[in-house]
C-alpha cells in the first residue's frame, strides 16, 4: 500500500511531458484525498438533513414563549399551526424526489448538489428571521425539499466518487 504522507510534487511543465510518468502512489494519494473530501461534503448534507428533521422538537416550545426579550417568537396560535410547522418539511422532501431525479439525469449529481445549497441556506435564513407563520412554513418547506434531495444525492455521489480499496 502506498504511503500518502509523501510530498506530492507540484506539476511543472517538465513533469507533464509524456516522457516523465508520475509514480502510481501519487495517483493513489491524490485520489484518496479527493474521495475523503467528496465523502465529507456529502456527509455535511446528511447532517443538514438530520437538523431539519429534528429542528421542530426544541424550536416550537421556544417560539411559543411569549416573552418580550424572546427574539424567536412567532405566533403559532393553534395546535394545527404547530403541526404544520413540524410536518411541512416532510412534504417538501416528498416533492423533491421526482425533481431531484430529473435534475440528476439532466445536469449531473455534483451540479444538482451544488444547486440545492442556495435554497437550503435561504430556508434556514427564513426560519431564523421569520416574523410570521407564513415565512416559517416557507422556510421549513425549502429546507425539507433540500433535505429530501440530499437524501437521494449523497449516497449516489459517494458511490460514484469512492473506489474500493484493493
Amino acid at each position: 500500500m502506498a504511503n500518502c504522507d509523501i510530498e506530492t510534487p507540484k506539476p511543472s511543465s517538465s513533469s507533464l511531458s509524456p516522457n516523465k510518468a508520475r509514480r502510481p502512489e501519487q495517483y493513489y494519494c491524490e485520489s484518496k484525498r479527493f474521495q475523503y473530501f467528496a465523502s465529507g461534503s456529502a456527509t455535511v448534507g446528511a447532517f443538514g438533513l438530520g437538523t431539519v428533521m429534528a429542528w421542530s422538537s426544541p424550536a416550537i416550545p421556544k417560539m411559543e414563549t411569549d416573552n418580550p426579550t424572546n427574539k424567536y417568537y412567532v405566533h403559532l396560535g393553534s395546535t394545527s399551526a404547530k403541526a404544520w410547522v413540524a410536518s411541512i418539511a416532510t412534504l417538501g422532501a416528498l416533492v423533491s424526489g421526482p425533481l431531484t431525479g430529473f435534475l440528476m439525469t439532466k445536469i449531473g449529481h455534483k451540479t444538482t448538489m451544488l444547486l440545492i445549497t442556495s435554497p437550503f441556506m435561504l430556508g434556514w435564513l427564513l426560519m431564523t428571521y421569520a416574523k410570521s407563520l407564513t415565512q416559517m412554513l416557507i422556510g421549513r418547506f425549502l429546507t425539507g425539499f433540500c433535505s429530501g434531495a440530499i437524501s437521494l444525492l449523497a449516497p449516489i455521489f459517494i458511490g460514484e466518487n469512492v473506489q474500493r480499496d484493493r
